[in-house]
């Protein structure tokens, strides 16, 4: 099956904003909609996420809420299409545009108020996108709030919505669009073990500006600054930060890590705390799994409260509340974290894993990294990779780079977790993905046949004591991926016959410049960069010298490529510039 790109008509920024405030004798209710109403959702809905419980004890809140999520199309639906179900492109298109999955941001601001009731009005207003990046926009919702207070009727608080909504479908958001998996690795990959982006400032400099767009929202004579990040996947949030969520829990954060992968049901409780602060914890759970898994929003609920308990039909919730009543209910949850306090709650007794150890070890490792400066991408970044090594790799069969006894050890610890993934609607979206095989350049291109069998040899017994068989995946062709990871450094013995095949491989099957790209996306400097690769000049195999070269020269070559050379250390560089010469390009081509 082939796939095809397809560009579907952009939406704007803005499909609908809203007005809300609190009323003395209606309580919480919805004001105006522009430039339609949801007639599909109820004007309460609305107005109880819009105005957060206690928000009347702060000058400012806000609130993040997703709508759709049943009705919602895959992103995979959208934007990949296979030749023989090319209709689905029709269905997105005919869609009603208001069934489409949408982010909402609500900002609400307390405003004191001697004519008013109470002496306060609490207003709130809300923006609901397709766009992901609407929940930067804080700045300009909060000046159509401030407009809004100072309205004397509701023509004027109409207005006020109308204009916020062609000003915010004014912003130039040229510049933020999806990024595919390999551009994100690229962009991502010169993060370090030691949580520096770079050891050269200008270097790090001009990829922190390559993270984000920079824009501005012009209203009247203000102009407001804006920054849209762009490498994150759809299921990561600017907002959520793990470097927060983890100085939180600290290494209780695992059992959260856990709790979000095997779909248990989790509770952020943030009594007495402000609502956009629960939020960003729930949207930073996302990055303790993602990537390399993806579908996760659809089970997060940022906000919730107990005027409507829908969400916990939704199997494997992650919600985020400001109500202590939750906290009694434990029927209702399986893991609680309170944020007020740093602790973590469960709904019934924890058993000793297997993986409790290597656990622990990782996360003292990642908060070691967080209190010595590094910073929230390093932190994601190592997540990403404990999941790739400790569950996908396993679970997909892709784990062969490893020793066989480290193989086996490795499956023998994390498989009980790995069993309960299985079992989840997580595993089934991973599964169902075409984003979990796709590749961008021919030369990663793996044929793939499907048998039923155990993981390795040295696993029959795992398998034997749990009643589980994985699907492994073998290979033919040339796995590229493979022989990278089997340079990082997981892989025990590396014979030469073997380093003489995986070079010869390099040297053959990577010669443009998108498959250059590819090659350098699974290098990030995290697992050793480009230095694991050219190592191989100090082999004692020619052939091994002789394609290392071969394949430094042609990164030498493009533009997009040339600068993962520069950042070789000087003494590779030293002996890379005596011997490269011996090496025609030219020659190798035949």
């Amino acid at each position: 099956m082939t796939t095809m790109t397809v560009d579907i008509p952009a939406r704007p920024l803005a499909e609908v904003v809203l007005y809300a405030e609190f009323d003395l004798t209606k309580g919480s209710t919805l004001r105006a909609s522009y430039p339609s109403p949801f007639t599909h959702y109820s004007p309460e809905f609305f107005a109880d996420m819009m105005l957060p419980e206690g928000v009347h004890n702060r000058k400012e809140d806000f609130t993040i809420f997703f709508l759709n999520r049943l009705t919602a199309k895959a992103p995979d639906a959208a934007t990949q299409v296979s030749d023989d179900h090319s209709t689905k492109v029709g269905d997105v298109q005919d869609q009603d545009p208001l069934q489409n999955f949408m982010y909402c941001l609500s900002v609400v601001r307390t405003t004191h108020d001697t004519a008013a009731r109470r002496g306060a009005k609490v207003t709130a207003v809300a923006l609901c996108s397709t766009h992901k990046s609407c929940v930067s926009l804080k700045d300009v919702l909060n000046l159509a709030v401030l407009k809004i207070v100072g309205t004397t009727n509701e023509a004027e608080s109409e207005q006020v919505l109308k204009e916020l909504y062609d000003v915010v479908n004014a912003i130039d958001i040229s510049g933020v669009r999806g990024l595919s998996s390999m551009e994100r690795r690229l962009m991502k990959r010169t993060i370090s073990s030691t949580g520096e982006t770079l050891a050269n400032w200008e270097d790090a400099t001009t990829l922190k500006n390559a993270l984000f767009f920079r824009t501005r929202a012009h209203w009247d004579d203000i102009s407001i600054p804006l920054q849209f990040k762009i490498c994150s996947t759809d299921d990561q949030h600017d907002d959520g930060t793990l470097t927060q969520l983890l100085q939180t829990f600290g290494d209780q954060t695992m059992i959260l890590f856990n709790a979000v992968l095997t779909g248990q049901r989790v509770i952020m409780l943030g009594y007495n705390r402000p609502a956009g602060e629960v939020c960003n914890f729930v949207l930073a759970t996302s990055s303790l799994v993602c990537p390399p898994l993806f579908g996760l929003i659809h089970r997060q609920y940022p906000y919730a409260n107990l005027t409507d308990l829908g969400f916990l039909t939704t199997p494997g919730f992650i919600a985020g509340v400001t109500n202590p009543m939750f906290k009694t209910k434990r029927e209702w949850w399986d893991v609680l974290c309170d944020i007020s306090t740093g602790e973590v709650f469960v709904s019934s007794p924890v058993e000793k894993e297997d993986y409790d150890a290597s656990d622990r070890t990782f996360v003292l490792e990642v908060l070691d990294g967080v209190a010595a400066g590094c910073d929230e991408e390093w932190v994601r970044c190592m997540f990403e990779e404990y999941m790739l090594k400790n569950v996908v790799d396993i679970t997909m069969g892709e784990a062969n780079y490893l020793d066989p006894d480290a193989l086996a050890k490795r499956s023998a610890i994390n498989i009980k977790r790995i069993t309960k993934w299985t079992r989840t609607d997580s595993y089934k979206c991973f599964m169902d993905s075409p984003q979990r095989s796709h590749f961008h350049s021919p030369a990663f291109n793996i044929s793939y046949s499907h048998n039923l069998r155990v993981l390795a040899t040295e696993q029959a017994h795992i398998v034997h004591v749990y009643g589980r068989t994985f699907v492994h995946y073998e290979k033919t062709g040339v796995d590229l991926k493979r022989h990278i990871r089997s340079l990082q450094g997981d892989m025990v013995m590396l014979d030469d016959t073997l380093a003489e095949t995986i070079y010869s491989d390099f040297a053959t099957l990577l010669n443009t410049e998108v498959e250059l790209q590819e090659f350098l996306s699974f290098l990030p400097v995290l697992r050793g960069g480009l230095q694991t690769i050219a190592q191989g000049i100090f082999h004692p195999s020619i052939s091994v010298k002789h394609n290392t070269v071969v394949l430094l020269k042609r990164l030498e070559q493009f533009p997009s490529t040339a600068p993962s050379m520069h950042r070789l250390n000087a003494f590779l560089m030293t002996s890379y510039e005596r011997i490269h010469n011996i090496v025609n390009l030219e020659d190798t081509k035949d």
